[in-house]
């Protein structure tokens, strides 16, 4: 290679880490951006609920805002850094801001109307924040607002309280910790009572110490209070779930069990016009599912998901192999853009057919995504073979979006593998391997998961998953000897 080649590739080389590095800076300052604003107008929500009951004066007040800004902020970045898919749209982000309100304004208000500060709503918060986001950023949330409600307190409150803020502040978020951390797998609405249950315990155990610190003897009513605080809010929460799965847009384990019972109208329907599409459903559900639990992730999520991705078929079952009958293809009398165009189209339809019928938000996102913008690759490679190497691979690629979580970009390699290895005349151990390799390579080469958060750990994880569990689904199998005289069934005197 000349000097001169190898300062333009240099130069390339330059230009491109330097625009991967000015795009990195771009999208981390959009986020904390994003998050200084959010931050403030909480911020901005919590003073006006503070001095609208108590003005300390200009002093105070400025440093109770600074305080207030600084708390808010930090949290605001962590949610959006941390949580940014779920947050994305307004309605979210309204959400968590009036979540985060009830709280505070609960602890500010409730002295005035004669009710002890134990009964506060944070727990519930907690529990909500739980179940739509994660348990570490429940936890974030509910020290934050614990906080809040103790300098809140301290500001409205002074003369009433005492030093009891910080006690309320702590036995609040131990509660509110012990409903979060459990809200991460919901598979039964009796869990929640159980954790609400457990929150109480913990509250009435923390305001007997909190008695004790300050030498005095135990209030009942402030014990009987904290205990009611946990069990009503767990009731609550039960009761509405099915209105935070609808705002938050989230599928709680709870209806996903629900989903996964075969005697769903929808999946009663796929059995009936299409069952070779139901029965690669049910394969793949298992695949998915044990692929989702070797990297941690949502595997009844991926399980439920892996049932109605293909849905979309229900329009024209008979156009797909897997249903196709004795008459042969349908493809056959078509132009392959046109068979490309019906192939593509069921992605589409799925997720309109999902939405009819009340699929929760995340199941309509899986059945979008679970091609990505992937190349319809057989009818493709036959359009070249009609019509010559002039043909555009845009018009033979699904509409996707591509997969967008860890979830979506699971379904996708498994869908893939699972698909291909059918293909395969011997599927032997070795075959099975070389092929999950190769399909997952060009899913990486073709850009299908730029846009999900799985690691090259997590694929090699998949990878190694699929080869054994196809491997068991593909297993060889004894050849029976063939009988020398026919068995009838019946001993040697004919009976």
């Amino acid at each position: 290679m000349t000097t001169g080649r190898k300062s333009r590739r240099l130069s390339f080389q330059r230009a491109v880490l330097g625009e991967t590095r000015a795009l990195w800076m771009h999208v981390d300052l959009h986020r904390f951006v994003n998050g200084l604003i959010f931050g403030l107008l909480l911020a901005a929500l919590v003073a006006a609920v503070n001095f609208q009951h108590t003005w300390p004066g200009a002093e105070q007040a400025i440093g109770h805002s600074l305080l207030i800004l600084a708390l808010c902020t930090i949290c605001s970045i962590y949610l959006v850094t941390f949580e940014s898919r779920r947050i994305r749209a307004f309605r979210a982000i309204g959400s968590v801001g009036i979540l985060s309100i009830i709280p505070i304004a609960a602890a500010v208000w409730l002295p005035d109307f004669g009710l002890p500060v134990h009964v506060n709503p944070v727990v519930m918060v907690a529990f909500i924040f739980g179940i739509v986001y994660s348990e570490r950023t429940a936890v974030m949330l509910s020290l934050m607002l614990c906080v809040l409600i103790g300098l809140s307190l301290q500001i409205t409150h002074p003369r009433q309280l005492g030093a009891m803020p910080y006690d309320l502040a702590v036995v609040l978020f131990a509660g509110a910790t012990v409903a979060a951390l459990g809200c991460g797998k919901i598979r039964k609405r009796s869990k929640l009572l159980k954790l609400g249950l457990l929150s109480a315990v913990v509250q009435v155990a923390l305001i007997a110490a909190a008695a004790l610190r300050a030498g005095g003897p135990l209030d009942y009513r402030d014990a009987i209070f904290g205990f009611t605080n946990g069990i009503v809010w767990a009731v609550l929460v039960t009761a509405l779930l099915p209105l935070i799965e609808q705002v938050f847009k989230v599928a709680t384990g709870i209806s996903l069990l629900e989903l996964s019972d075969q005697s769903h109208p929808l999946l009663r329907q796929l059995s009936l016009e299409a069952p070779g599409t139901y029965h690669h459903s049910l394969i793949l559900g298992n695949l998915a599912e044990s692929a989702g639990e070797a990297i941690g992730i949502n595997s009844l999520m991926l399980r439920v998901g892996a049932y109605y991705h293909d849905v979309g078929k229900l329009a024209k079952p008979e156009y797909f192999v897997e249903n196709e009958e004795m008459q042969g293809s349908m493809h056959s009398n078509l132009s392959p853009t046109m068979s490309a165009l019906i192939i593509t189209a069921h992605t589409k339809d799925g997720a309109q057919l999902a939405r009819d019928k009340g699929l929760p938000e995340p199941i309509v996102d899986l059945i979008q995504q679970h091609h990505g913008t992937s190349l319809v690759e057989f009818f493709y490679h036959r359009a070249k073979e009609l019509n010559g190497t002039q043909v555009d691979p845009e018009l033979f690629r699904h509409p996707g979006p591509k997969p967008q979580t860890k979830e979506a970009g699971v379904l996708l390699l498994v869908d893939s593998v699972e698909s291909a290895s059918r293909a395969l005349p011997e599927p032997t151990p070795s075959r099975i391997a070389r092929q999950v390799h190769d399909v997952i390579n060009r899913k990486l080469i073709d850009g299908q998961l730029d846009e999900c958060e799985l690691t090259l750990t997590d694929v090699h994880k998949i990878e190694q998953n699929l080869i054994r569990s196809l491997t068991s689904v593909f297993h060889g199998r004894i050849k029976y000897p063939e009988p020398d005289e026919p068995i009838t069934g019946r001993d040697q005197n004919g009976r």
